[in-house]
């Protein structure tokens, strides 16, 4: 539909001309989202250009990002920071469910099939799904000081994951309240750990009502039910029934192994993971947690849990019935308020999972 070129960007029509007596919305999205992803690559792909085809995601992972989010800054009605989740998040987490998914960083990419083939959703919506889990991480503030850092320091040449680690380890060094946060992070073994493996995570969450305590494990998901073993360094956020906020997606722990003993307060009540969806996993809890959130999620105070984070349990819930995570009985329970559930996030899970 459109191709960036130095000092031009060459659209089809249809793909940038927006009339306000006749153009539907979805026609408008397209032609917001179109634009600023070719205009991203001015700057990724075009200023700074992959070494290889192996890198693709340097290119379009970027593009891809502000395709959603620099037009949801032009456009804040659209919500594209939201569409985002269910358009490019969960596309990501279905693809990566298959045991043939390809790794961000591809070192397999040798000729012309192999390129082609890397032009996937693994390059574009993984890659940029990505990204946003690492802007919760780092902040914003310091997400765009390590991409200025990234385009000025190899500005007119050519980037690598290497130099890219190497901007966001600059702009983390001048975040004093990150590194008070995560003193011993590691962030090129983080950011390593998405683009070098295969598929995308779940996180198991089993939660001891008597103490509060909660073990979290990892594994990488596979909608046929096997489990290799792969191991992520993996931003969580969390809340509990007791104190809900779904405001602050700044993560609390980081899991880099692949088993870690969290605290809660102890009672019989929920806690509910990866806050607005902010990170690229899936959760799986134990049966007494998805038992107190199906009675939640179908009593009144349903709208108390984010949006996101109720399109995440549908997508979720759906996709473990399919690969047998959770009991068929209890699965359709936790998504049976859908059937009074109004949000278009929401109800977009439902049908297109």
């Amino acid at each position: 539909g459109a191709m960036e070129n130095w000092g031009m960007v060459n659209y089809r029509e249809a793909y940038l001309l927006y009339d306000p007596a006749n153009t539907n919305l979805p026609n408008k999205i397209t032609i917001a989202t179109i634009m600023a992803h070719e205009l991203g690559h001015k700057w990724f792909g075009n200023l700074v250009t992959c070494f290889w085809w192996s890198n693709l995601w340097l290119n379009e992972s970027f593009a891809s990002f502000f395709e959603y989010f620099a037009a949801h800054w032009a456009d804040p009605k659209l919500e594209l920071a939201d569409q985002f989740v269910v358009d490019y998040v969960h596309s990501a987490l279905n693809a990566d469910a298959s045991p043939s998914a390809t790794p961000m960083n591809w070192e397999e990419v040798e000729n012309n099939p192999s390129i082609t083939s890397h032009f996937s959703t693994t390059s574009y919506a993984k890659g940029a799904s990505v990204l946003r889990t690492l802007e919760h991480f780092v902040g914003p503030r310091t997400f765009r000081n390590a991409l200025r850092h990234y385009l000025r320091d190899n500005a007119y040449g050519i980037g690598t994951p290497q130099l890219m680690y190497r901007a966001f380890e600059k702009a983390i060094n001048e975040d004093h309240t990150f590194l008070n946060d995560f003193p011993d992070v590691n962030f090129e073994a983080v950011f390593d750990s998405w683009i070098q493996n295969r598929g995308s995570p779940v996180v198991s969450v089993d939660r001891n009502v008597n103490t509060g305590g909660i073990v979290v494990k990892q594994e990488r998901y596979q909608l046929s039910g096997v489990r290799p073993t792969q191991t992520w360094q993996i931003p969580l956020s969390w809340t509990e029934q007791k104190h809900l906020d779904f405001s602050s997606t700044k993560p609390k722990f980081l899991l880099n192994t692949s088993e870690a003993a969290l605290a809660s307060e102890e009672g019989d009540n929920f806690v509910i993971f990866n806050i607005q969806q902010s990170g690229l996993y899936r959760v799986k809890y134990d049966d007494n947690n998805w038992r107190a959130l199906s009675s939640y999620l179908n009593s009144n105070n349903r709208e108390q849990i984010h949006k996101l984070n109720r399109a995440q349990i549908v997508n979720d819930v759906l996709y473990f019935i399919r690969s047998n995570d959770i009991n068929l009985e209890l699965g359709f329970h936790v998504i049976d308020f859908l059937r009074s559930e109004t949000d278009y996030y929401v109800c977009t899970c439902s049908y297109s999972t």
